[in-house]
């Protein structure tokens, strides 16, 4: 009994071995059958698979992968090709299969190679934009590389191909142009996406005239996008000639509203203090409030307050930063005391090689001025006698000495402060904390002054 059932057992077993093996070849006799088909079709008829239909080298055309479809297709479409022999035909569409297979490789290399192409004049557009360069500088930038591409890469074997590849780059002027606004578009994109998608942000703005004395405006937006604070221009815009509060304030809304954003979101704003952004009914800052809807909280510039607060504080030196002027424009203001002052300085392995005009608008000029005067001190009172240039008896003068170089100490730090407070995300919290520091330096400073330590 229990060899029965063993040997049933077995015949099982073997019985399951043939079947696997059965169905085994029966999955390669079809995928034959399968390829075999591929193979008439493309041979006899000149289909081929793609996307999962069959394509129809000699036209271009797809139809659904049955026998009959490609049989109807052929006869309707190719019917001219029934008229060949077997082999005349194979050969017709073993020419055109070639042909098709070229041509799409060649359009391959062609789009990857496009695409490189493209991609490296965006780099080199955008490099041109960063840097307030010519859209003509492109021109050149190609030009001086297939002139060093030779020597560069000489010692390479695709060297032709390489310099080729410089050859095709596209950087005439107006595709530099292009290129620089596709970047702003995608900028701008990216900028009212981020801006719509937090929930709240502040922005800044500032009020200045350019070099063709018309006014602008400038509308700083700072916000977090998720992952950072980030800090943008928003858009920089053409206001009238009376920059009124309410102006500003019309130019600013329509400014979000052609980019749809939602300016009940600004919780602060920060503006330079002028009388047309703070106080009164129609100021911008008291129409922006009513236009949004809410309280926001508003911020004068911290640098520029600073800046004004040295400014005035400092009322008492004028008479000595005006010698000082004088100075400085007697010697650099001249072409010819300029070049002699500079060949002096050589002459004594002096820092610098000259000295720096003023500039009473800008505020960080004052300090860099003083210090290039002290660094130079004895090198100009030599020049000034050598050359008879004017009698200035304040640089014999102690009195009149030891003030310039106090004057020229408190500048360089006040100078290192406004540096510290400039720059991208800094935060009031921040800024605060350089100010009380700065704050307690100066107590330092008056206490060593009247202890004379």
């Amino acid at each position: 009994m229990k060899r029965n059932q063993e040997e049933m057992k077995n015949n099982i077993a073997a019985i399951k071995n043939t079947m696997e093996g059965l169905n085994s070849r029966l999955e390669e006799a079809e995928d034959c059958i399968s390829e075999l088909e591929d193979k008439i079709w493309t041979e006899m008829y000149g289909f081929i698979e793609k996307n999962g239909r069959s394509f129809c080298v000699l036209c271009t055309e797809t139809v659904v992968s049955r026998t009959l479809n490609i049989n109807r297709h052929f006869e309707t479409n190719h019917s001219q090709l029934l008229e060949k022999s077997e082999d005349e035909r194979k050969e017709y569409i073993s020419r055109q299969l070639h042909l098709y297979k070229s041509q799409s490789n060649s359009i391959l290399k062609f789009m990857k190679g496009s695409t490189n192409l493209t991609s490296a004049s965006l780099s080199i557009a955008h490099s041109i934009a960063q840097h307030g360069k010519a859209l003509s500088e492109g021109e050149f930038i190609k030009e001086t590389l297939l002139r060093s591409a030779p020597v560069l890469f000489h010692d390479m074997q695709n060297k032709d191909a390489i310099i080729k590849r410089i050859s095709e780059l596209p950087l005439s002027r107006n595709i530099i142009k292009v290129q620089i606004m596709r970047l702003n578009t995608n900028v701008q994109h990216q900028l009212k996406r981020d801006i719509r998608k937090c929930k709240y942000f502040s922005i800044s703005l500032d009020e200045t005239t350019d070099v063709t004395s018309h006014a602008q405006l400038a509308i700083i937006g700072r916000y977090s996008d998720g992952l950072t604070k980030r800090e943008e221009l928003i858009k920089l815009v053409s206001v009238s000639t009376s920059k009124s509060g309410s102006e500003i304030c019309k130019v600013v809304i329509q400014t979000f509203r052609d980019l749809s954003i939602d300016i009940s979101k600004v919780v602060s704003v920060t503006t330079d203090g002028a009388p047309n952004m703070v106080g009164g009914k129609v100021r911008f800052v008291k129409l922006f409030t009513e236009a949004i809807g809410h309280l926001i909280v508003p911020f004068h510039r911290i640098i520029h307050q600073e800046a004004l607060c040295a400014k005035a504080g400092f009322t008492d030196l004028n008479d000595l930063m005006s010698v000082v002027t004088k100075i400085v424009n007697l010697i650099a203001a001249r072409p010819l005391h300029k070049r002699e002052f500079s060949a002096l300085l050589l002459e004594v392995d002096s820092t610098y090689s000259g000295l720096l005009m003023y500039n009473n608008v800008r505020w960080l000029s004052r300090g860099k001025v003083l210090e290039h005067f002290v660094e130079c001190f004895e090198e100009i009172k030599v020049f000034l006698d050598d050359k008879d240039l004017g009698n200035f008896p304040q640089l014999n003068d102690d009195k009149w000495v030891n003030t310039l170089m106090f004057f020229t100490d408190l500048s360089v730090h006040i100078n290192e402060l406004n540096l510290k407070l400039q720059g991208f995300g800094k935060s009031i919290d921040v800024m605060f904390r350089y100010l009380k520091a700065f704050e307690s330096k100066v107590k330092i400073f008056k206490r060593d002054v009247e202890t004379k330590t």
